[in-house]
C-alpha cells in the first residue's frame, strides 16, 4: 500500500495528461479527476488509508499456509485496542486527518468542506400521495 500523498498527486497528473492528449478516454478520465478531486473523498481517502494500514499485517499473516491462531487472536486485540483509542481521540484524529487532507487538497485546488449536519426537515411540506 502507498501511504503518502505522492500516489495520489501521480494519479490526478495522469488523468489530467488523459484528459489533455487521449479523445477517446477524455470523458472517463474527466469523470473520474472531478471525483477524486472532491473534499469529501481525500479526506475518506486519508481515513481509509490509516484503516487499512492498521489491519495489513494482520491480513497478510492470516493468508499465510502456516497460522498460529493464538497469535491472530493477539493481533486481533491490539487492532481493536488501537481502533478504540482513535474512537476515543476521535477529536484529534480527525483534526488530523482534515489537516492532511487539506494540504492534499490546497495541491489541486480543492476547498476544503465540511458536510451540514441535519437532524430533521423541519420546515418542509408533507404532501398525502394517493394511489389512482
Amino acid at each position: 500500500m502507498v501511504t503518502d500523498s505522492n500516489a495520489f498527486s501521480c494519479f490526478v497528473l495522469a488523468l489530467e495528461d488523459i484528459q489533455a492528449q487521449d479523445k477517446d478516454d477524455q470523458g472517463n478520465a474527466q469523470a473520474l479527476h472531478r471525483a477524486i478531486c472532491r473534499f469529501s473523498f481525500i479526506i475518506a481517502l486519508k481515513i481509509s488509508e490509516r484503516m487499512l494500514g492498521l489491519t495489513y499485517k494482520l491480513s497478510q499473516y492470516l493468508h499465510s499456509t502456516c497460522i498460529n491462531l493464538c497469535t491472530a487472536l493477539d493481533s486481533i486485540k491490539e487492532i481493536l485496542t488501537v481502533v478504540e483509542n482513535i474512537r476515543a481521540n476521535a477529536e484529534s484524529d480527525l483534526r488530523e486527518f482534515f489537516v492532511k487532507a487539506v494540504k492534499i487538497g490546497n495541491e489541486f485546488g480543492v476547498e476544503p468542506t465540511i458536510p451540514r449536519r441535519v437532524g430533521s426537515q423541519r420546515h418542509r411540506l408533507k404532501l398525502e400521495m394517493s394511489s389512482a
